[in-house]
């Protein structure tokens, strides 16, 4: 047996029960090397072959002992690049308000001020033809949303079949997920019956009171260019109130969720004239109603012929 590193070996002469020194000349009739290990119960009695043997143990716990150190080298070197990379990141100049990546974006014009990039795969789409197209509907990504419209003509007849007009547009998909937009609308044109009162007449009636007016109405709807079509086609309607611009083109931007509680809430208030509180208004009084028909009624069927002896004939 024999014991040692590369260059210089240790031979171990089992007749003489000492150790002799070698070189590599004589590697090549030398046996595996022994170790602690694996000498089992060949391990001589020899004290200086035993101390050798702890040595060599020794030397071999040291090996470990660097090859973990080195290891542990390795990680934490590795561990700082990624922290100096991270720092080099953090460090990094950031881009200024207003700045963008021309080639990735698009400016979008708020009306009345200000501007935003949004992304170009978003802006624009293939058509039937595959040629890019701008997408009207991008604001609201294939969502269902509300629209706010401007309108020209009467509410009801917009409010009545407008949602059947969208529900019978031509099948459409989302271009990522294949999915089949929902081809339907809601429409909702606010409006309610009040009480009345006219202080020339002194009479009360009901009337309907409409939203602004009866000038916009509220449209829940998945928009894509097909239905922005169909809505600016329509002669009732004058369009979108809320729009982005891009390149001269008006892009629909969704009703905020205050424009449909404000709705809500003109819905609830209370609109009802008071008899009393529009006659303070106007500095007049309250006549009792009832009792001027009957004197109206009284002076019409007058007949001056009935009353020839009040006039001494």
């Amino acid at each position: 047996p024999n014991w040692g590193g590369s260059g210089t070996r240790w031979v171990y002469d089992n007749a003489l029960g000492a150790c002799f020194r070698t070189t590599e000349a004589v590697e090549s009739r030398m046996a595996p090397d022994i170790t602690r290990s694996n000498a089992g119960g060949a391990m001589p009695r020899n004290t200086a072959v035993r101390g050798l043997l702890d040595d060599l143990d020794d030397i071999e716990a040291d090996k470990r002992k660097a090859a973990k150190k080195k290891a542990t080298n390795s990680r934490m070197a590795t561990t700082r690049e990624v922290m100096e990379m991270r720092s080099r990141q953090k460090k990094a100049p950031r881009k200024k308000k207003g700045e963008y990546d021309s080639t990735k974006h698009v400016l979008v014009y708020k009306i009345g001020g200000g501007r935003y990039a949004v992304p170009k795969k978003r802006i624009f789409i293939k058509n039937e033809e595959g040629k890019d197209v701008i997408f009207r509907g991008v604001f609201g990504n294939y969502k269902m949303a509300w629209y706010e419209l401007w309108l020209s003509g009467k509410p009801v007849s917009v409010e009545r079949n407008l949602a059947d007009l969208i529900s019978g547009l031509p099948d459409a998909y989302h271009p990522k997920t294949g999915q089949k937009l929902l081809r339907e609308a809601i429409v909702w044109a606010p409006a309610k019956k009040i009480r009345t009162f006219n202080p020339e007449t002194n009479r009360k009636g009901t009337r309907t009171l409409r939203w602004h007016d009866g000038e916009r109405i509220l449209v829940r709807m998945v928009l894509d260019n097909a239905a922005y079509e169909l809505i600016e086609g329509d002669k009732r309607i004058h369009g979108f109130v809320h729009v982005n611009m891009y390149d001269g083109q008006a892009l629909p931007t969704p009703a905020v969720d205050a424009r449909v509680k404000d709705a809500e809430e003109w819905m609830a208030m209370d609109h009802n004239e008071d008899s009393e509180q529009v006659l303070t208004e106007v500095g007049g009084k309250l006549v009792d109603t009832k009792k001027a028909d009957a004197d109206d009624s009284e002076a019409n069927s007058w007949d001056p012929f009935n009353h020839l002896s009040d006039l001494g004939m």
